[in-house]
């Protein structure tokens, strides 16, 4: 139930502008338990500022191009945001269980989850 909430929302409603990012009110008590109870613990200061810094810039980043890949036409981007774009899309719209590289397909390729035109599951779909 609570996966649902957190992210199985997002994948039943994929276009709703409000449910592509992950919400603050729950990401802080994540980054908190995470990073200043856990983290901040077992690491010496100012590496943990580092990490810390970079881990929330990192997922930022992230949920930004995230929002992008849904909201945004790339088109006119270069050949690899269209790929990410279509990869994402067949990732909600035709099987759910494969494509998880939202931002890069580096992942996939170790965990083989790769979207592959060959896959008699994965048709062309349009993203525009």
């Amino acid at each position: 139930m609570l996966h649902f909430l957190v992210h199985g929302i997002h994948h039943a409603f994929p276009n709703d502008h409000y449910r592509i990012v992950f919400p603050p009110i729950l990401g802080y008590p994540v980054w908190y338990i995470i990073l200043e109870k856990t983290y901040k613990q077992i690491l010496p200061t100012w590496i943990y500022y580092m990490f810390a810094i970079g881990a929330t810039f990192g997922y930022v980043a992230y949920d930004s191009i995230h929002y992008q890949l849904h909201k945004c036409d790339p088109k006119n981007g270069n050949n690899y945001l269209i790929q990410m774009k279509k990869d994402h899309m067949q990732h909600h719209y035709k099987n759910g269980t494969i494509g998880f590289g939202v931002t890069q397909h580096f992942w996939d390729g170790v965990f083989d989850t790769m979207v592959t035109k060959d896959d008699p599951k994965m048709k062309e779909i349009k993203t525009d």
